[in-house]
């Protein structure tokens, strides 16, 4: 018979009480060879009780390292994407992250930013190539037409280079003033034309994710907690599922939209991309302007 955790924990519990009330038996018992074989018995079964109730609710609860966290994306508090302005590692990999770049872009403090140059967040984000025939797909699923996939796609590219703007202004306005940027982490934002499967959420040792359902948009579909343990687990399976599309060169194409990893190199725009999906006068327009 196979008990589940919570069994365990009530059988351990029954074996401790057990070896408690065998103490207090031979408390009252006069023949010394029965007291000892008692005291034996008790300290025994509470010994053995004790410990495996401590293994059973500490060290297996540490191996369950996923959970569920919504049941819909859209239940979420927004606070909860507040812990990027924390970590040192944010990961944002998934169809569409219009909605992460343009908090970035419009934050009048410009705290993503300070991280990057101040405390050194290493910065991934990677989303759809706007041009990717599994946006046909994905666009059917969302319940949304192709087009208006491919218009929020081109949206966030144009995010993605007003992004580079004010990371590029940064980069220069800090390292005239300061010189070397000691403190600077670094940043990719990239694209990809494969399904990605799953939408990602890292920052440091916390990855949550979600599946892309065909039945349900992203937003609907349930939001899942997975944490890094020593022993691996689902954290580092998503890790190296999204890291193939980062660093796998040879079969993708260069598909960052903007790059900074070195500290001795200015932010970086790939601008025969940019020119392709947006044409040369967009570009420039948003380069230049104030407005995308």
């Amino acid at each position: 018979m196979n008990l589940d955790r919570r069994q365990i924990l009530l059988v351990n519990i029954v074996l401790i009480c057990a070896g408690a009330a065998l103490l207090l038996w031979a408390i009252n018992i006069s023949q010394p060879h029965v007291k000892i074989l008692l005291e034996a018995m008790g300290t025994g079964l509470i010994a053995t009780g004790g410990v495996n109730f401590i293994d059973k609710l500490f060290t297996e609860k540490e191996r369950e390292d996923s959970k569920l966290i919504a049941q819909q994306r859209l239940d979420v508090d927004q606070l909860f994407y507040a812990s990027k302005y924390r970590a040192k590692k944010v990961d944002i990999f998934g169809v569409s992250i219009t909605e992460a770049l343009n908090e970035f872009v419009t934050d009048s403090r410009e705290e993503i930013f300070d991280r990057i140059f101040s405390h050194r967040l290493r910065l991934r984000l990677i989303f759809v190539h706007p041009d990717a025939e599994f946006l046909v797909q994905r666009a059917g699923e969302d319940h949304i037409s192709a087009d208006e996939l491919r218009n929020r796609q081109l949206n966030s590219v144009k995010l993605a280079i007003q992004f580079y703007k004010k990371l590029f202004t940064e980069y220069n306005v800090r390292s005239k003033k300061i010189g070397k940027l000691s403190q600077m982490g670094s940043v990719e934002i990239l694209l990809m034309k494969a399904c990605p499967y799953v939408s990602v959420y890292r920052v440091d040792n916390k990855i949550y994710w979600g599946v892309y359902g065909s039945h349900k948009s992203g937003n609907e579909s349930p939001l899942f907690l997975s944490v890094k343990r020593e022993e691996g687990g689902m954290f580092d399976f998503m890790k190296e599922h999204y890291y193939t599309h980062v660093n796998n060169k040879e079969k993708f194409d260069d598909l960052h939209l903007v790059k900074m990893i070195l500290r001795d190199k200015e932010p970086y725009l790939n601008i025969p991309l940019v020119h392709h999906l947006l044409g040369k006068d967009k570009v420039d327009e948003i380069l230049v302007g104030s407005q995308p």
